[in-house]
């Protein structure tokens, strides 16, 4: 518990959040970009060097100090954790995924960053980001059990809600494989749901800092596990 508390602190020290109203049960998605033209434009840029995997377009639009971890920055360290000139590399899914899921302009110690995704940005400081999570789309089939034939309760739709353990459970029927796991929304439906339809808050995140001389880079690519 105490290990949660500190990693919970760094979470918020390190990254300041945007905090909605304490009393929500869903986390609907929010993207500012275009509220500031330059990143907007800057961000498009990345995305499409995301698209088409260009290592050198993407390494020049990062900070050279660039966070990786709580302990680590540097380009150094970026290169040896994601690897971006391999094949095998996971960069591309996990910024592009990132990058694609919308975010805000927060206020941190370096000046106005904008982060993203809006999960990591905008989740309420009421709950615990280790214990609870967001569904991060629309009618997301809640089971009564871990697989795909069991009973439909509802469907949830942006909700917070409680993970009971995100260690899944696998299924599949031949065709597709689900990995699920048990959730319980703020308003008290208790079920299953594929873990890829709920982000935590504590997943990977990435924060971009303007500055006169460099203008946007990318200045962290963490998770806060």
């Amino acid at each position: 518990m105490r290990l949660k508390k500190q990693l919970k602190y760094i979470f918020l020290i390190l990254f300041p959040v945007s905090l909605y109203a304490e009393d929500v049960t869903k986390l609907l998605p929010v993207d500012h970009a275009e509220r500031d033209l330059s990143f907007y434009e800057f961000r498009q840029k990345m995305l499409q060097a995301i698209d088409q995997k260009e290592p050198e377009i993407l390494m020049n639009m990062l900070d050279q100090r660039i966070w990786v971890d709580h302990k680590k920055r540097g380009m150094k360290h970026f290169l040896k954790l994601w690897q971006p000139e391999s094949a095998d590399t996971e960069l591309w899914s996990v910024l592009g995924a990132v990058l694609n899921m919308g975010g805000t302009f927060v206020r941190s110690e370096l000046g106005v960053q904008f982060c993203a995704p809006y999960v990591y940005t905008t989740f309420p400081d009421s709950l615990d980001p280790f214990g609870y999570g967001a569904v991060i789309k629309k009618r997301t089939v809640l089971k009564a059990g871990s697989s795909r034939s069991s009973r439909t309760i509802s469907t949830l739709s942006y909700d917070l809600v409680k993970v009971h353990d995100w260690r899944s459970v696998s299924d599949s029927d031949g065709e597709h494989i689900s990995n699920w796991i048990k959730v319980t929304s703020l308003n008290g439906q208790e079920g299953y749901v594929d873990k890829s339809d709920v982000r935590s808050p504590t997943d990977y995140a990435a924060c971009f800092l303007y500055t006169n001389n460099k203008g946007w880079k990318l200045n962290s690519l963490m998770n806060n596990e």
